[in-house]
C-alpha cells in the first residue's frame, strides 16, 4: 500500500521477500513408500544378524539360535530360517555322536 505524500509520520516498511508458505520446507530429497520400507526391512535384517555374512557363523546359545529361528519364520525370512535349521540340526548330531562314543 502506498501512503500519501503529505504524510511525514508513516514510515515505509521494508518488503524485502515475499512471506514463505505454511508447512515444513521441501529439502528435495522424498524418498517413495516403497524405497522407506526396503530400507526398514534391511535395518531389520542386520538388526538381528549383523551387516556381514560372517556375523551369521558367531556362537550362541540353543535357546538364542531358537528365538532367532521364531523371528525369522513369523517375518518370512526364509534364507535366515534355512540356515538356523541347519546349523540346530548338525549341533544335534555332534552331541548325538559324541554320547554314542562315550558309552
Amino acid at each position: 500500500m502506498a501512503k500519501q505524500l503529505d504524510d511525514v509520520a508513516t514510515l515505509e516498511l521494508p518488503i524485502e521477500a515475499p512471506k514463505r508458505g505454511r508447512g515444513r520446507p521441501s529439502t528435495g530429497k522424498a524418498r517413495s513408500s516403497a524405497e522407506r520400507m526396503r530400507e526398514l526391512r534391511e535395518r531389520q535384517r542386520t538388526a538381528v544378524w549383523g551387516a556381514d555374512e560372517e556375523a551369521r557363523d558367531i556362537p550362541v546359545t540353543v535357546t538364542g539360535m531358537i528365538e532367532q529361528l521364531r523371528y525369522a519364520v513369523a517375518n518370512g525370512y526364509v534364507a535366515v530360517a534355512r540356515h538356523l535349521s541347519d546349523r540346530l540340526l548338525k549341533m544335534a548330531m555332534e552331541n548325538k555322536l559324541r554320547n554314542s562314543d562315550g558309552k
